[in-house]
């Protein structure tokens, strides 16, 4: 039998994360948030146990959906980390939003394809007042805060 676990963070940590993703979209530093430290995630709280047709059991949570999960916080955890300014808005910075999205959830589809669309169109490395939060659209605002929740949520 192969034991897997499924790292959660206590409420504590995720209030304090969602804090400072705020505080870091507020800023305008480019990024969704702080990254997640694993190193400082807390102790895992509920193996996963593997039936022997190979299936996992834990509410339905199988070990494709363990895989698919571990994809999306790879690609999703480097645009939760602050970056330089010549990063924001630049084509590799939307390609990582596209990798995102390649692999996101579909219900995250549409908020992931607002951000591609604003950094592509609207964010230029060359132009500082673009890349501040601040000045934004509404929307592009909500989309960003709301890709930080799901994704410190999720990872």
């Amino acid at each position: 039998m192969t034991i897997l676990r499924i790292s959660r963070t206590s409420a504590r940590v995720r209030v304090a994360v969602a804090s400072l993703t705020a505080a870091v979209l507020l800023a305008g530093c480019g990024g969704l948030g702080p990254a997640v430290d694993p190193a400082n995630d807390p102790a895992p709280e509920a193996p996963i146990e593997q039936d022997a047709g190979g299936n996992d059991s834990q509410d339905g949570v199988t070990s494709e959906d363990q895989a698919n999960l571990a994809t999306f916080c790879d690609r999703a955890i480097p645009l939760l980390t602050p970056v330089d300014r010549d990063f924001i808005g630049s084509d590799a910075q939307v390609q990582q939003f596209r990798d995102l999205r390649a692999v996101a959830p579909e219900e995250l589809d549409a908020i992931i394809a607002r951000l591609i669309d604003h950094y592509d169109l609207d964010v230029s490395p060359s132009d500082l007042e673009s890349q501040s939060f601040d000045n934004f659209p509404e929307d592009v605002q909500e989309a960003a805060l709301r890709l930080g929740d799901e994704v410190n949520a999720r990872c």
